[in-house]
């Protein structure tokens, strides 16, 4: 039991992953001082802080760099997040500009200025402020410039967008950043960019929030300590501004529906009276349009053509769960089925449809059921020539099926000659 509980310890110090200090490099540059303005001038040799290939800035102006750091992210409590995005920003750029020198040496100036404020820090060509003073304006300019234009947001920022449903917006961004932004949008509204405009089409009744963002950068800061000395950091790393829009519309969720009432030859042509759900409406050629809002609806025929039948009701929904900005709903509306019914004894029969040009339509020997559509016909009995007449004609709306009769026995007297 002792030998494994020792064994035990010994394989746990295998995993066991020593912390490595790091002391950074320092490259010096010839006649760079930099001088921080505190409760007295610090003046110390300025030069180049890295770590595999990683530059790292001083964020405490008032002591000297020494070795055998670590990491403490809790020197990251000491800034707001305004502040770590921007030395970040700051050291992008600096990135961005190959860590040249004046662009390394505005880099962290304007990190010390945001620490100890603006006019504090300025570099001479000797120590203890003698010397020239190195102009780097022009760098100090340029980075400014981009972290300004980086933090700037479009104009409409926080805006919030009422109005109809399906109306397009067009917002033009007056700060000329927007071309750098990207779309974050959980909304049902429809947006896109062209140029510096933002264009929303409005198909939500929610108020819902569209995101605008852009990035730069990536990874996070590093913060280094030893106790005594100067602490440093690595500071670029990624840096995400959001800009924000609510849109909503002003109306209730409304589609435009066209509703078709239509037979198997096409559109019913003549006058058809239907409600939506009460309201009641009428058309002539088949076809009608009009706006409905969210809700249940059903289609009821109150009066139909001659020859029609009345339809079933037929229900849908607009929703806007199911967008559908136009739609349309058909109806059928049906025609009557002939039913003629034939007694007869055996023999040879033809049916015939009486038209213009008359059909045979079929050959029977019995008594026999036939469906049909409405019309005139006629048959013909072959043993002895006689003819006989039928004619199924429409009823009225409701009248789905119209049977007719016909008994031929030997008794039967032919309507006419054939």
């Amino acid at each position: 039991m002792k030998l494994k509980y020792l064994l035990l310890i010994f394989t746990s110090f295998l995993f066991i992953n020593p912390i490595k200090a790091m002391t950074p490099n320092v490259k010096y540059i010839d006649e760079v001082y930099g001088n921080k303005i505190g409760d007295k001038i610090y003046s110390s040799k300025f030069g180049y802080i890295t770590d595999n290939d990683e530059y790292l800035y001083c964020i405490d102006p008032f002591r000297y760099i020494g070795d055998n750091y670590n990491i403490d992210d809790n020197l990251k409590n000491n800034f707001s997040k305004e502040d770590l995005d921007y030395f970040k920003l700051v050291a992008n750029y600096d990135k961005i500009a190959l860590h040249q020198t004046y662009y390394y040496m505005a880099a962290q100036q304007l990190i010390w200025e945001r620490i100890i404020g603006k006019g504090n820090v300025f570099y001479t060509l000797d120590s203890n402020v003698n010397g020239f003073r190195h102009n780097i304006d022009l760098q100090l300019d340029e980075i400014k410039k981009y972290v300004n234009n980086y933090l700037t947001k479009p104009s409409f920022d926080g805006t919030i967008i009422k109005d109809n449903f399906y109306k397009e917006i067009v917002l033009e961004d007056t700060n000329n950043v927007l071309f750098d932004y990207k779309i974050i949008n959980n909304s049902k509204n429809s947006v896109w960019i062209e140029g510096n405009k933002l264009h929303i089409k409005i198909l939500s009744t929610k108020l819902e929030e569209i995101k605008l963002v852009r990035k730069t950068g990536e990874g996070d800061v590093l913060f280094y300590s030893n106790g005594t000395n100067q602490n440093i950091a690595k500071l670029s790393g990624e840096v995400t501004i959001e800009s924000t829009i609510k849109v909503g519309s002003n109306n209730p969720y409304n589609e435009f529906v066209n509703i078709e009432f239509y037979s198997l030859s096409g559109l019913v042509q003549g006058n058809i009276d239907f409600k939506i759900n009460d309201q009641l409406y009428n058309t002539t050629n088949g076809n009608y349009s009009l706006n409905l809002e969210d809700g249940l609806y059903s289609i009821s025929t109150i009066n139909v053509p001659n020859g029609f039948l009345l339809s079933n009701d037929v229900s849908f929904e607009v929703d806007e769960e199911n967008m559908n900005q136009y739609r349309t709903i058909h109806v059928f509306i049906p025609i009557p089925i002939g039913r003629l019914n034939i007694e007869c004894p055996n023999g040879i029969y033809q049916l015939y449809k009486q038209d213009k040009k008359d059909v045979l339509i079929k050959t029977f020997t019995e008594s026999t059921s036939i469906e049909l559509n409405l019309g005139n016909y006629y048959i013909i009995d072959i043993n002895n020539g006689k003819l006989y007449n039928a004619n199924i004609n429409y009823k009225d709306q409701y009248t789905n099926i119209i049977e007719y009769n016909l008994k031929i026995d030997n008794k039967s007297e032919e309507i006419n000659d054939k």
